[in-house]
């Protein structure tokens, strides 16, 4: 258990600023499909899975842990980044139409 949270707890935390990074100069966007496809990839990692083999399964659940904890450092700023942009962009924004005033 302790291996495995300390998996996920390090692929979220290592790769966090250069995510961020990635997040600015390729896009919100393109970094939120990019998670989108890890996360999917954990889940078809999980999905096809051997449960015969306990030292195959231990490796599996490793690499799925890494999966999301790279989908969790990926997402962990692109979202608001994105959310924001797009309130802004129409000139619609809550942020904006308080402070214009």
């Amino acid at each position: 258990m302790s291996r495995r949270l300390s998996t996920e707890a390090i692929t979220i935390i290592v790769p966090e600023v250069p995510q961020g990074t990635a997040s600015d100069v390729f896009g919100h966007k393109k970094l939120l499909l990019y998670t989108a496809l890890l996360m999917l990839g954990e889940m078809l990692v999980w999905a096809f899975a051997s449960k015969t083999n306990t030292t195959a399964f231990f490796w599996v659940l490793a690499l799925n842990r890494a999966l999301s904890g790279l989908g969790e450092a990926s997402v962990s700023g692109p979202d608001e980044a994105h959310a924001y942009d797009s309130l802004e962009a129409p000139g619609l924004g809550i942020i904006t139409a308080s402070f214009s005033q």
